[in-house]
């Protein structure tokens, strides 16, 4: 257990303590800091961010939240929060895989219930808290914990390729469709999880479809490892982008910004991320 939290410390708070750092550094260069903006990226260090946004009744649509560089970070505080709990459950339950299985589900079934009702009367707390997100999570922890299973599954090639565009299209079509005004998460989430899940499967059982060697290209899986530093960067850069221009910033900027995000990302992934990580390891 303590192996997994010096890791996932490891792997989450020394790049993330540079972000906040670096990025309120860069920020007053040009203007103050909100107050605001500074507690929620303390906040974030602490794996908080997200309840300090639902006690402000903060809604993540509107123009406000644009102006704010650490508002991103409330998923990362549900995602700190989740692996607080489960890992404790997980090692109650160590010697007893097949309730550990069942726990998950249980989990899984009620997470997602709440999340369902919660987007009717409690939008916030469905959208920030983690009894309304751990359903999401439980997706992936259900897939680890059957993997050994999963491997030696033999599925018809017909069904891979439709499973694999399925799995596209669950995840992209929300991305599309979507609007501020979908009720998210509940049944809306429901989708691009199924999705993600879908895609984490045809990798276990080996797929070798189009979609998956796709997905499984060199440049896509180098945008992978640095996919933790740029959703760090993304938005804050964004954000100042649009207090720069007042509203939102034009196409070619947006893209320029994207761009700076990459850059900044893979500094982060080479100098931080990386050395801190796998310090101690071969790897």
């Amino acid at each position: 257990l303590s192996g997994f939290y010096e890791r996932r410390i490891k792997r989450l708070i020394p790049a993330l303590a540079v972000f906040v750092l670096a990025t309120s550094l860069l920020i007053s260069l040009f203007n103050p800091v909100p107050a605001r903006a500074l507690e929620l990226g303390c906040k974030a260090l602490l794996g908080s961010s997200n309840i300090q946004l639902y006690n402000e009744s903060t809604d993540y649509f509107a123009e406000a939240t644009e102006l704010n560089p650490f508002v991103h970070t409330w998923s990362l505080g549900v995602e700190e929060q989740f692996y607080f709990i489960f890992p404790l459950i997980i090692l109650l339950f160590a010697r007893k895989k097949h309730y550990l299985l069942w726990l998950s589900l249980a989990a899984f079934v009620v997470s997602f219930g709440i999340s369902v009702y919660a987007t009717y009367d409690y939008h916030w707390a469905a959208y920030y808290l983690l009894p309304s997100r751990a359903w999401q999570m439980m997706a992936g922890a259900i897939l680890a914990i059957t993997a050994s299973s999963v491997v030696r599954l033999n599925v018809d090639s017909r069904w891979l390729s439709t499973l694999s565009l399925m799995a596209i299209l669950f995840i992209f079509l929300p991305a599309i469709f979507y609007s501020k005004e979908t009720r998210f998460p509940g049944f809306a989430a429901l989708w691009p999880t199924l999705g993600a899940a879908l895609i984490v499967f045809l990798g276990l059982i080996g797929c070798r479809g189009w979609i998956i060697r796709f997905l499984g290209a060199a440049p896509l899986r180098s945008v992978g490892l640095i996919s933790y530093s740029l959703y760090l960067w993304h938005w804050p850069i964004l954000s100042y982008l649009h207090i720069i221009e007042g509203g939102a910033p034009h196409r070619n900027r947006t893209i320029l910004a994207i761009l700076f995000s990459i850059l900044f990302a893979w500094i982060t992934y080479k100098f931080i991320e990386k050395p801190i990580r796998f310090v101690g390891s071969n790897k």
